[in-house]
């Protein structure tokens, strides 16, 4: 809720008695007014308690009034009128249909009948048309600073759902700015403090800003920078792997502020899939049908010419092909921006099942991996206000009066009121 609150400009509330006698209610306008917050009030229906979401009626540009309705068909309009109020929003922010079906969607993974032998084929026909120069699908000429480098390096499936542990407490630490949140790991890496400037400086430069703060999108283009082993993502997985939870500790403010910007950004779940590449060979490491968790943030492309540039044409290489619906696009927030690039990061926590394994001639192995739904939630949202599956939060503009919406009512905590309201 601080959070939430922090970053909005305007504050629902809900002309409830009893919601504005509750605790939380206080609590929340009471934090708005000391920031100074302008606080928006919404008419709610008397007698229909969940108000969470029914709050965001009064937008100042779509109004709806539940009280006008008859009781014999006060539930249908409820649902209908909300659906409609719920769409009309999701218009007014998102710029595409795909964006909003994929806010809509409710399973965590879909099947995917592509996974198989057809799409493993195609995958080798692709990449040997990417080393051939016969890809009938021509790429920008820009140069890629960075050809992903971070795709190369490999640290090891987990079959001990006991790693978390390392987890269990990071969502307990408070946002915190860019600045403060990497203090702790001066001593790790020595000039932080002038890569974090330089990603502040970026920041500037990037889209949706209604979504991510500036500290928020400088998070994501910290960790995207340096190569080889200055390579922050590379340092921080290696640490979150280990069993030293002491080790793991001083990243937890870090990994607050970085966790919260990606799990604001939407999903990318096309039925595409992701990619990493490491130069050795892993499959004895992955049986089929077993499953397996990365604990790490994981970097992948969903570009067969990035790919193909850390595989090379020959030798012993393994690419992972992953199904997934969770994946997170940060090309729009990489410091080595390129439309070829197509950066996605994997959450941490990725439980994932071994469909099957292929080797082509040419030493080139497959491991085709489908994300599926773990045996309970590894990773904590760091945010209150945030759905179960990740679904983004934003800020919707009426006017000139941005307020914090969670944009799956149905699926976010919500505050409800302690109190059933007594008819009179």
């Amino acid at each position: 809720m601080a959070a939430a609150v922090e970053n909005s400009k305007a504050v629902c509330f809900f002309l409830s008695k009893d919601y504005q006698d509750s605790r939380a209610c206080k609590k929340e306008l009471q934090y708005a007014d000391e920031l100074e917050k302008p606080l928006i009030p919404c008419r709610l229906l008397r007698d229909w308690k969940p108000s969470g979401w029914l709050g965001l009626i009064n937008t100042g540009l779509k109004w709806y009034d539940f009280r006008d309705f008859d009781d014999n068909t006060k539930k249908q309009k409820i649902q209908s009128s909300t659906e409609e109020l719920i769409r009309f929003i999701q218009v007014a922010f998102f710029s595409s249909k795909d964006e909003i079906d994929s806010i809509n969607s409710h399973r965590l993974v879909k099947d995917h009948p592509t996974t198989s032998a057809s799409l493993r084929n195609s995958l080798h026909e692709r990449l040997h048309d990417q080393s051939s120069g016969r890809n009938e699908r021509q790429r920008s000429s820009t140069v890629i600073r960075n050809p992903v480098s971070h795709l190369e390096w490999y640290d090891g499936p987990s079959r001990d759902v006991l790693d978390a542990l390392p987890f269990a407490k990071y969502a307990q630490f408070p946002l915190l700015s860019l600045e403060e949140a990497i203090k702790s790991l001066d001593p790790f890496i020595p000039d932080i403090q002038n890569r974090a400037l330089i990603a502040k400086q970026h920041a500037n430069l990037y889209p949706n800003k209604r979504v991510l703060t500036k500290d928020e999108a400088a998070a994501i283009i910290l960790y995207t920078m340096g190569e080889g082993e200055e390579n922050l993502c590379r340092y921080l997985n290696r640490v979150v792997r280990s069993q030293n939870r002491k080790a793991v500790k001083p990243w937890f403010p870090f990994f607050k502020l970085f966790l919260t910007a990606l799990f604001k950004l939407s999903k990318d779940r096309t039925l595409t899939p992701v990619y990493r590449a490491v130069q050795t060979d892993l499959s004895c490491n992955y049986e089929v049908g077993e499953r397996i968790t990365w604990w790490g943030v994981i970097p992948c492309t969903r570009s067969l010419a990035v790919l193909h540039k850390c595989l090379g044409d020959d030798g012993t290489r393994t690419v992972f092909q992953i199904q997934t619906e969770n994946s997170k696009s940060v090309s729009a927030y990489s410091i080595y921006r390129s439309a070829d690039q197509e950066q996605v990061f994997l959450p941490p926590g990725c439980y994932l099942q071994v469909v099957n394994k292929s080797k082509a001639p040419s030493g080139l192995i497959i491991i085709d991996l489908k994300e599926t739904e773990p045996p309970f939630p590894f990773i904590d949202s760091p945010l209150e206000l945030f759905c179960s599956y990740g679904c983004p939060p934003v800020m919707y503009h009426n006017h000139s009066c941005p307020a914090w919406i969670p944009l799956s009512m149905r699926r976010t905590k919500t505050i409800r009121e302690r109190k059933k309201h007594k008819k009179k």
